[in-house]
């Protein structure tokens, strides 16, 4: 069997946000130009547009390059060669789909705290959302094979700019280049973990914090309880508290937690790892108390006994903002808000 080959595209360009459109506001066909560009070294450059486009150009030799995608000329038995090039192609997909809603968790979610409201708009992108695009003279042009998920997002904010509606969903530049920075400081802060992986924990507390705002309130909390429990265990090892390892320099919130082994820590209990940030002085009462809970919620919802509110799924977000703020410098707040008629 034969096979012809393409490259997978480099240039891959979503709309991550319904609300929000960035800079002064300019004649529409415009909306597309590039009002900021940024580097994530050996990985991708990243531009913005005016509309809310965000357009990522993936670097060759980089951890998302494009791999070669192989098609079928004729019929007949699928040969193991193009199953497992599908494979790959697919993994490689999904990781820039975790990577792209990465980045729109680290800005959208700065953006929200500096701004003192609550998430809005966020769209998750996934591999069913994206296009390809190309960059001219400023401006980034959509190709022409698009798709309807893109379409209707592209339609959505198309029609609020034109309603004049996009007013209090303005950002300035100057809050967006705040923003950037933040995730540069993320990336950076991500390499001295000892075991969390920032990327994907921040991606799905982003999928989790969606899925609250569209009232899957037991779907939030159970993937939200996932990420508490990450980060609880690099508290333990950020701040030095197992085995040999030292306290990382960002690790600075005085405590008393006793120290443990490695061996003592792998055999830990959740329950007994929250008692002893809690009784150390990393874990107020209050924090404590509210993981408790959510920990006890997501316990009877795996059992089937029990429904998650409202209010349940959106304070594990909150509680997920407050373990995070012993670990990165700066605050980020993906809350978002649950919207009912009666």
């Amino acid at each position: 069997m034969e096979f012809t080959n393409r490259r997978l595209t480099d240039k891959i360009a979503v709309i991550p946000n319904l609300k929000y459109f960035f800079g002064p506001r300019d004649d529409d066909k415009y909306l597309l130009r590039i009002v900021k560009t940024f580097e994530h070294k050996n990985c991708a450059t990243i531009h913005i547009s005016e509309l809310g486009v965000f357009a990522f150009e993936f670097h060759d030799n980089g951890p998302l390059a494009s791999i070669e995608v192989l098609e079928l000329t004729e019929g007949g038995l699928v040969p193991i060669e193009f199953i497992e090039n599908r494979d790959r192609v697919k993994t490689l997909l999904f990781d820039r789909m975790r990577y792209i809603n990465f980045v729109a968790a680290a800005i959208f979610g700065r953006l929200s705290t500096i701004r003192n409201t609550n998430l809005t708009g966020a769209n998750y992108c996934g591999a069913d959302s994206i296009v390809s695009f190309a960059r001219k003279e400023g401006k980034i042009t959509l190709s022409s094979q698009s798709n309807e998920i893109l379409n209707s997002a592209l339609t959505h904010k198309l029609n609020t700019y034109h309603e004049k509606k996009d007013t209090n969903f303005r950002i300035d530049i100057a809050d967006l280049s705040h923003a950037i920075d933040f995730f540069g400081d993320l990336l950076v802060r991500n390499t001295e973990f000892t075991q969390l992986d920032l990327i994907s924990t921040l991606a799905l507390h982003y999928q989790a914090s969606i899925l609250h705002s569209q009232q899957h309130a037991d779907a939030c909390l159970a993937l939200n309880v996932a990420v508490m429990e990450s980060l609880v265990n690099e508290v333990f090892f950020s701040y030095g508290i197992v085995g040999n390892r030292g306290a990382k320099a960002f690790a600075n919130t005085p405590h008393t937690v006793q120290h443990v082994t490695d061996a003592q820590f792998s055999k830990m209990e959740s329950w007994k790892r929250l008692e002893a940030l809690h009784n150390g002085g990393l874990f107020d009462s209050y924090l404590k108390q509210r993981i408790d809970q959510l920990r006890k919620t997501r316990n009877k919802l795996v059992h089937g006994a029990n429904r998650c509110t409202p209010q349940q799924s959106g304070e594990s977000s909150t509680v997920i903002r407050d373990i995070l703020s012993l670990l990165i410098d700066q605050p980020i707040d993906l809350t978002t808000s649950w919207s009912y008629r009666f």
